[in-house]
């Protein structure tokens, strides 16, 4: 391989490992070639090298040691939206939920541990949503999730505590399809949803839980589930490393 100008040749070195790791010819789990060997394969010297190595570091493309650098464990998986949103899906081959029915389908095998379960006060950014005053008391069920044993996503949900209260919701194991079944068995099925996205550096206890650095940014997703009166009746708040996930939406044209 050889590079060219004008980019700064660490930029295009990176370009270049980037896609390489994305077209799995430095499959999940894999180790880089060593900073002497990558030097010599792009003619360049071995500084600009660790400065390319360290771009894809912060990206949460690789993760470096000093044994070497070792590609992301678990591949780029697709988060579809609109069809996470199907029971159907949602409780596909048995599934506690969306998280688990979309890492089996790469393959993988997930893993959900409860970190919180109960009655708390509500938050200011699920209160506005599920139209309480804040500090209210709502259902919490806040997850982290793994793919094969690796960190990949922390899932807050919030809950109406008159809809939880007494319910499955409140147990460690929900049951097949997760809260939605059990919303939909209570008569409050989720039937539209609103999803909003940014990017933001994350918190210390979940950059330590993600096992990223503080220099790499998360999408956090803020999902709402609404029933068919138009009564919010989940706020579910998601973070997400972006080198494990793609976000995809879908709708008709009027």
């Amino acid at each position: 391989m050889r590079i060219a100008t004008p980019k700064p040749k660490y930029v295009q070195v990176a370009d270049l490992l980037r896609d390489a790791i994305n077209s799995s010819d430095y499959p999940p789990g894999s180790m880089l070639p060593s900073q002497p060997q990558l030097a010599k394969e792009f003619g360049i010297s071995q500084t600009l090298v660790s400065k390319a190595v360290r771009v894809l570091a912060r990206e949460g493309l690789v993760h470096t040691t000093p044994t070497g650098s070792r590609v992301r464990a678990v591949p780029l998986m697709p988060r579809y939206a609109t069809r996470r949103s199907s029971s159907a899906f949602r409780e596909a081959g048995g599934a506690h939920g969306a998280f688990e029915a979309e890492v089996r389908r790469f393959g993988l095998t997930p893993r959900v541990d409860l970190s919180e379960v109960g009655r708390a006060e509500c938050p200011d950014e699920a209160a506005g949503v599920l139209k309480i005053e804040p500090g209210v008391d709502v259902a919490i069920r806040r997850r982290h999730m793994f793919a094969d044993d690796h960190p990949v996503l922390i899932a807050t949900s919030y809950v109406p505590w008159e809809l939880a209260e007494g319910t499955a919701i409140l147990e460690e194991d929900t049951g097949t399809g997760g809260i939605y079944s059990r919303l939909a068995e209570l008569g409050h099925e989720p039937v539209r949803f609103i999803e909003s996205v940014r990017v933001r550096t994350p918190w210390p206890g979940e950059a330590e839980f993600l096992k990223i650095s503080g220099e790499q940014q998360v999408l956090r997703v803020r999902r709402v589930a609404i029933d068919a009166q138009g009564v919010p009746v989940e706020v579910n708040i998601q973070v997400l490393p972006p080198q494990y996930w793609e976000l995809h939406y879908e709708w008709e044209s009027d």
